[in-house]
């Protein structure tokens, strides 16, 4: 028989997360005990189901030539289980009704399901129109309030109409969004019910899930920052970075107000009666419940005022550069009436101009760095070069000078506390976001300031006598799975028999952790520590690290006048943090210099999958081969070929058949005539087989996308574990491999230009290689066996003889497991 579809719709903005996140929680034990399968078809990181919405709807990338596809897939999922039910959840359904993809969806629907109920939760509109803006604002794709309170968005009553007109009234399930209305008080129990899942199915679901809150000051800079046209490469993470702008709940403000929402409750009133007298039986004859807003005069709308905009623009102007260039560089041709408020446009022209006095003061030793118009350095005495001894207070004397007629300038004295953590010994450099405080800080004459003199005496201390300055630094930038650990665990082990060059590190063989914390700027710190980590940590963590690295310079040095480094992440490094790491590391070399090798398109799109999955899934919704992996990782080498001269960087094609004996390791030390007694290359190799990464696959996807960085070393020994299931090498089939290269066709010029010769092609296709998701999931008799052997080793049974994806997914979370209680 044909199972039944319950179809949860939404609406958005009507706790979907959670509901969504409880629902993947439960989805193994509602499959086995009760029937009622939750597709991995379409499942989303999220645990939405969003792609069946985008197919219908041809948006987002999709289009109705993936429906077949899709459904094709949920079939058989169907078929391995033989569900009585299947739950589909998407918010992004609630209005495909009135999309023409709707009859498409629907021709599948019938097909496949002998009865389909649609749930859908709807939210008062004053406050959906709240929620709903906020989220528009933050996604870049503004919304005004007026639109959002238009019939095309909140008169609900069209589209629930429209779904009971497909499905049958009887078949629709409408609950109100409110929290007095929830059984047992929390959404989760309330889906339960409406949905008609076992009871107390989610009684033992671990935490919760929301959408992060961002509170009013955060809209009103984002909504700022939309109307300055910006790239795209910065907006995308800005949200990230206003999470963290310090206002507190108390402070937040409504946009909508009192009088505007009981306007929007006046307006649909009707229609909300409407829907509560055809699809809410048994209740009291109103769809919501909630006490109007009381509108006693006193609400304001939101407002940014110019000292909070100067705390915001200041943060980013030290944590963000990129983004504060882009500011700058746009702010001139941006219209006012294009900026939400007076306050907005007062506080970026004041911002604009404090930048514009500010750009000369970043060279070294008293040499301004670059003049602008508006900006005329007459000393800069203190430099990021010139230490601090501790405890020191240092005396600083500012001019500001103006350049409107009759204006006189002014001057103030500044005493500068510098401090140290206990912890912490030394000197610590004199950094130039001071120079941002005093400028931004203590301008007393208005806006305009148009030139700032700073003087300040010579505060270099003599505490111990420097090792002469390095001829040159060699930095080993190694792009994905080019042998970068065998290079690094080759120079780390016989860093004592090196003879004409010393290797800098960090304490192990790896500097990226090092050179990252250097180097690399505050809001990609930020996400590599995760969302947890707290500013002081990190500041604390670049402080210990950047010790560390001063210290191996020093000691590198002292050895010879020639280092080397190798860092993986500096082929992540955007161009303001490879201007970071050249001023950490200018005053150790005359010359810094760039070796990395480059893959061809299709090797390097099957290493990085493969590299992938040990921590995450590869994609936001598993292996997609319809995406034609196309990359560009070759701006890497444009990057440090546009910040430190072509010819200080050397990028070679990583070919075996070039390197002497077929190894990378040699090649290196050749190219960069590292000599010394005793020198073996060791090779590191912890490349799965093409079952390993097959079972790999399928425990991420099936059970655990992704792990943090606090079990990274369980998820070693989990991995190492993994390399031991031999068998053939990973593969993509031929007809992807075939794909990929098309996709990545202008490599090839690029590597004539820059290299003089095209990348070596790498096939390893074979007709057992990977070509869809399903390919993932496929065991034959054979793998059933080796893999049951395998397991067995690290005493894990399976009671099946024929494995398939599930049971494979099982098997190896017992390994993980089997890992994290022995670490």
């Amino acid at each position: 028989m044909k199972p039944n579809l319950l179809l949860h719709v939404g609406m958005d903005k009507t706790g979907t997360s959670s509901i969504q996140y409880a629902i993947q929680q439960v989805h193994q034990k509602l499959a086995l005990e009760y029937g009622t399968l939750v597709p991995r078809t379409g499942l989303w990181p999220d645990f939405s189901h969003h792609p069946f919405a985008f197919a219908a709807m041809g948006i987002f990338g999709h289009s109705k030539k993936d429906l077949p596809t899709l459904f094709g897939r949920l079939q058989k999922e169907i078929d391995n289980q033989n569900p009585k039910t299947v739950l589909i959840s998407s918010e992004c359904l609630f209005k495909l009704p009135q999309n023409p993809g709707i009859d498409s969806f629907m021709d599948f629907v019938r097909r496949m399901f002998s009865d389909v109920r649609v749930i859908i939760y709807v939210r008062r509109q004053d406050k959906w129109v709240e929620s709903r803006y906020r989220h528009s604002v933050m996604s870049g794709k503004e919304i005004t309030l007026k639109q959002l309170a238009g019939p095309g968005f909140s008169n609900y009553l069209s589209s629930i109409d429209k779904w009971s007109e497909i499905v049958g009234s009887e078949k629709m399930v409408i609950r109100p969004f409110e929290v007095r209305k929830f059984f047992k008080g929390r959404i989760e129990f309330d889906f339960q019910q409406a949905s008609g899942l076992p009871q107390d199915i989610f009684l033992n679901i671990e935490g919760d899930v929301k959408n992060a809150k961002f509170l009013s000051d955060a809209v009103l800079v984002r909504s700022t920052l939309n109307h300055l046209n910006l790239p795209k490469s910065l907006t995308a993470g800005v949200n990230d970075f206003l999470l963290n702008i310090e206002q507190t709940p108390e402070s937040d403000s409504q946009f909508v107000s009192p009088k505007f929402a009981n306007e929007l409750i006046r307006t649909y009133a009707d229609t909300n009666l409407e829907i509560a007298r055809k699809y809410l039986k048994g209740e009291d004859g109103h769809l919501f419940s909630d006490p109007e807003p009381a509108d006693d005069g006193n609400w304001s709308a939101p407002v940014l005022t110019i000292p909070k905009w100067r705390k915001v623009l200041s943060v980013v102007k030290k944590e963000w550069p990129e983004l504060k260039g882009e500011i700058g560089k746009a702010i001139p041709s941006v219209s006012i009436s294009q900026l939400p408020n007076r306050e907005s446009a007062a506080a970026f022209w004041d911002f604009s101009r404090a930048n514009a006095a500010l750009e000369a003061i970043s060279g070294r030793n008293g040499k301004a760095k670059s003049e602008t118009p508006t900006s005329d350095v007459v000393s800069v005495i203190a430099t990021d070069r010139d230490l601090v001894p501790h405890p020191k207070t240092v005396d600083v004397e500012v001019s500001f000078e103006r350049s409107e007629a009759n204006a006189t300038g002014g001057h103030l004295s500044h005493r500068a506390n510098f401090f140290q953590s206990n912890k912490s010994k030394g000197a610590f450099p004199l950094k130039r976001n001071f120079l941002t405080h005093l400028a931004t800080g203590y301008r007393r004459f208005g806006t305009m300031v148009d030139r700032i003199v700073l003087a300040a005496p010579a505060l270099r201390t003599s505490r111990f006598v420097e090792p002469p300055i390095a001829r040159e630094l060699i930095v080993h930038f190694g792009i994905f799975k080019t042998g970068s650990t065998s290079i690094q665990r080759t120079l780390f082990d016989h860093q004592n028999s090196l003879e004409n060059c010393a290797y800098v590190h960090g304490g192990i063989p790896n500097s990226s952790l090092m050179v990252r914390y250097s180097a690399e700027n505050s809001r990609q710190l930020k996400i590599f520590a995760g969302a947890d980590s707290d500013q002081q940590g990190i500041e604390m963590r670049q402080i210990h690290w950047r010790k560390v690295f001063s210290k191996a310079m020093l000691s590198g040095r002292r050895q010879s006048d020639r280092l080397i480094l190798s860092a993986e992440i500096v082929a992540g490094f955007s161009a303001v943090d490879l201007e970071s790491l050249s001023e950490f590391v200018a005053p150790h070399a005359e010359r810094i210099r760039f070796v990395g090798y480059m893959r061809d398109p299709v090797s390097l799109a099957r290493s990085i999958f493969q590299e992938t999955i040990k921590t995450k899934l590869p994609v936001a919704k598993g292996f997609d081969s319809s995406s034609g992996h196309r990359s560009n990782m070759f701006k890497i080498v444009e990057r440090l070929d546009a910040s430190f001269g072509r010819e200080n960087v050397a990028v070679y094609p990583f070919d075996r058949a070039e390197f002497p004996m077929g190894d990378v390791v040699q090649h290196f030390l050749e190219m960069v005539n590292i000599k010394g007694k005793g020198i073996q290359a060791k090779r590191v190799n912890e490349n799965l087989s093409h079952l390993g990464v097959k079972a790999l696959y399928c425990f991420r996807r099936l059970r655990q996308p992704n792990e943090s960085r606090e079990q990274n070393s369980t998820r070693a020994r989990f991995i190492a574990a993994l390399s031991g299931l031999q068998g053939q090498p990973f593969s993509f089939h031929p007809e992807l491999e075939v794909k990929i290269a098309e996709s990545n066709v202008h490599w090839d010029e690029w590597a004539r230009a820059r290299i003089g010769q095209t990348l070596p092609k790498s096939s390893e296709g074979q007709s057992y290689g990977i070509r869809t998701e399903e390919d993932f999931f496929s065991f034959n008799d054979q793998d059933s066996m080796i893999l049951t052997e395998f397991f067995k080793k690290f005493g894990i049974e399976s009671s099946a003889t024929k494995l398939d994806s599930e049971s494979v997914a099982d098997l190896v979370q017992k390994l993980r497991a089997h890992f994290k209680k022995t670490t």
